[in-house]
């Protein structure tokens, strides 16, 4: 082998170790957007529980719209308060 094949084999190795390396970064950075987007859609979904229990929506209404208990949806409408 000639010193530019060796030179290019390293080249080659450090650029894929870099690209693993870059790609559990971002693995990371999406699992972390993934909790906070579920984190947000969870705070919609309560907001949004309790808007329509405080204009008079009868809470076993809202636990079969939202597929949750009616224990669950009571407790929404606490936290939230």
């Amino acid at each position: 082998m000639s010193d530019k094949t060796k030179e290019h084999e390293y080249r080659i190795k450090e650029l894929e170790r870099q690209l693993k390396g870059l790609q559990r970064q971002v693995g990371v950075i999406n699992a972390v957007g993934n909790a906070r987007n579920k984190s947000t859609d969870q705070r919609l979904r309560d907001l949004e529980i309790k808007t329509a229990v405080v204009q008079g929506a009868p809470q076993k209404e809202i636990a079969k719209i939202y597929n949750l208990s009616p224990g669950r949806v009571s407790q929404i409408v606490k936290k939230i308060a």
